[in-house]
């Protein structure tokens, strides 16, 4: 589970960014 977290981190960080600012930008 460790691994494939560690493996998948960059991926799963870039998507949560992108939703992130998709919602901050639709709030503002």
């Amino acid at each position: 589970m460790r691994h494939c977290l560690t493996k998948m981190s960059p991926i799963t960080f870039y998507s949560v960014d992108t939703v992130f600012m998709l919602l901050i930008g639709h709030t503002l």
